[in-house]
């Protein structure tokens, strides 16, 4: 929480490599598979083939995707579906965590990346407000859409390489 917090007032730097799209998803993925496995999420992946590589920060990318897993998961307590897509068109790698849980209220939509909005009982409002400004750093974006009680779907757009300052 610690680092979450001075993440948000600290400048960004990235250290890109260039590497597989899946790997920092995969890694994530690695890290939340106990919690994962204990909730009964089944993960889809639906990757493209072949997966594009990209020019990212391995770590910083991997506590986006981490942080977009474990609010999934957070949405889903009594076990659900969690599909992870990875597609490219001309310009960028898309990728989408798309879970069957409860839901975003409408009326919270527009807040959940603002800094300290949370819903959760014991969230710090900081891990998308976070995630957006990594995201947005590697000149990519990431749009939210959910229906209450049907679930929510993150969508996020990385170009191939990050823009040099």
């Amino acid at each position: 929480m610690v680092t979450n917090f001075l993440d948000l007032g600290r400048e960004l730097v990235l250290h890109p490599i260039r590497l597989r799209a899946d790997l920092p998803v995969e890694e994530a993925l690695g890290l939340n598979g106990h919690r994962i496995r204990d909730l009964g999420i089944a993960i889809e992946r639906d990757y493209c083939d072949p997966v594009p590589v990209v020019e990212i920060d391995i770590d910083r990318m991997k506590s986006c995707y981490q942080n977009l897993i474990n609010n999934a998961a957070d949405a889903m307590p009594n076990g659900g579906r969690l599909k992870i897509s990875i597609r490219e068109n001309a310009k960028s790698v898309k990728l989408s965590f798309e879970d069957t849980g409860e839901g975003i209220r409408p009326d919270d939509l527009p807040k959940i990346c603002e800094p300290y909005f949370t819903t959760k009982k014991t969230g710090t409002g900081l891990g998308l407000a976070i995630s957006k400004r990594i995201i947005e750093a590697h000149g990519g974006s990431i749009e939210i859409i959910s229906t209450p009680g049907r679930g929510t779907c993150a969508r996020v757009s990385i170009p191939f390489a990050v823009r040099r300052q």
